[in-house]
């Protein structure tokens, strides 16, 4: 990790090939994957995953004034990653940031996530929190749950809403029926913990187990030439959400300094498009049962969840199912590329499915709708490849497909147009 060349993606492959020696085998598989994969006496495998949230870096809250200021509004991903929103009673604040409820939701469903992108079943987590003072003693009011969650939810007493809504409750109870929620939804017990201070801010970490057949998780070293690409559904919804938040947050702090045409400037009136888009943001749904009937599927190569946009999560699948060409994996029963010839991806960006919300607030604002698509991350879809001939019985979108080429020059070729695109990079 050379001064000038460090990235989150190489900081990870430098642990992952300093800790490598420590996996034993036996069909424990570590760092590469949405989770790792441990084999059970019981003929089942535990899958586990971690994700660590920080507050100014994936999340902002209602109460950090100065945030917006130093936020970036171009046509580039967005600088907050993970988890903005705005609470509906941000208080003494111009600031639009994420509610108590919605933040909990996010914690727990960004991780549950992980586990669909395996085509696992959730079991259990674990959540660390450090808290700082003034969240310890902020009392919010009560959020009112957004319909569409309630349908995805089916009337779940966690999340319906009632009288007591405009009721204030202790910031943390709130976090906590948000976190309990979507818990509720797949039946994902909460097992345990930590619980500290911050001096400053707030930061969350969630490990989630799930659990698979033996052998059963769909990873993403399993895709072969001639695969189709897939989505489960539409692209940048997430991405075009973080921008209205961020546009709001910058036109109520420096007006004249952004470079939003028509974005919200009221963080408390929605049109039906702002609303939705914030809310696909807010509040993501794993893709848990298209995750489970995918596993299940034959013709199913490599899958994951997108997290940081299909620029970079597909990458993530053709750099491990490379890898297990060349060694020729045949616990993945994944073909051998011809000599010298690597996997590469042709994505057709005429197929990439947008909402007609997405496209409308990216024609209104001045926004590049292929570019949030493939790189604005946090839709939480799955993200798949599969034989031509199989059967996928979800509702699924074809974007394109994995070739085998040699003197590959781009791993990802865009067809439709001579830009490049990249995903979101923590680093």
């Amino acid at each position: 990790m050379k001064e000038g060349n460090f990235s989150e993606f190489s900081l990870i492959d430098k642990i992952k090939s300093g800790f490598s020696e420590l996996v034993k085998g036996g069909g424990v598989v570590g760092i590469g994957d949405d989770c790792a994969i441990i084999p059970q006496n019981s003929g089942k495998d535990t899958l586990v995953s971690a994700d660590l949230l920080v507050e100014g870096v994936h999340f902002i809250l209602p109460d950090v004034q100065e945030a917006a200021s130093d936020i970036s509004t171009d046509n580039e991903p967005g600088s907050i990653h993970k988890g903005s929103s705005i609470n509906k009673v941000a208080q003494n604040s111009r600031v639009g940031g994420i509610s108590a409820y919605e933040l909990g939701w996010k914690s727990a469903a960004v991780n549950i996530s992980d586990i669909a992108g395996m085509g696992g079943k959730p079991v259990a987590t674990f959540l660390s929190i450090a808290v700082p003072e003034r969240i310890r003693t902020m009392s919010v009011r009560r959020f009112q749950v957004p319909e569409t969650c309630v349908d995805f939810c089916k009337g779940n007493q966690e999340v319906s809403n009632s009288n007591e809504d405009e009721t204030y409750v202790p910031w943390l109870e709130e976090f906590f029926r948000g976190y309990k929620a979507i818990s509720s939804k797949f039946g994902v017990a909460l097992l345990g913990g930590d619980t500290t201070s911050s001096l400053d801010k707030l930061c969350i970490n969630v490990t989630v187990l799930g659990e698979c057949g033996h052998g059963k998780a769909v990873r993403r070293s399993a895709a072969r030439a001639g695969d189709l690409i897939c989505a489960t559904g539409n692209l940048g919804d997430s991405a075009a959400g973080l921008k209205l938040l961020l546009c709001s947050n910058a036109l109520n702090t420096s007006p004249n300094n952004v470079q939003c045409v028509n974005a919200i400037s009221n963080a408390f009136h929605y049109s039906d498009c702002e609303q939705y888009l914030l809310n696909k943001h807010f509040m993501p749904q794993p893709r848990v049962e298209e995750g489970l009937a995918l596993a299940a599927t034959e013709g199913i190569g490599a899958m994951m969840d997108i997290s940081d946009g299909i620029a970079s999560d597909l990458e993530h699948i053709l750099d491990e199912s490379n890898q297990s060409c060349a060694t020729c994996d045949s616990q993945l029963n994944v073909d051998k590329c011809s000599e010298g010839r690597k996997l590469a991806a042709v994505v057709d960006i005429n197929k990439l499915p947008m909402s007609d919300y997405m496209k409308q607030a990216c024609e209104e604002n001045g926004w590049d709708p292929v570019e949030l698509a493939v790189g604005g991350g946090e839709d939480y879809e799955l993200l798949f490849t599969c034989r031509p001939d199989a059967q996928i019985p979800v509702e699924h979108y074809v974007i394109g497909e994995i070739i085998e080429q040699s003197n590959v020059r781009e791993d990802i070729i865009w067809k439709g147009t001579d830009r490049n695109f990249s995903g979101f990079n923590h680093f």
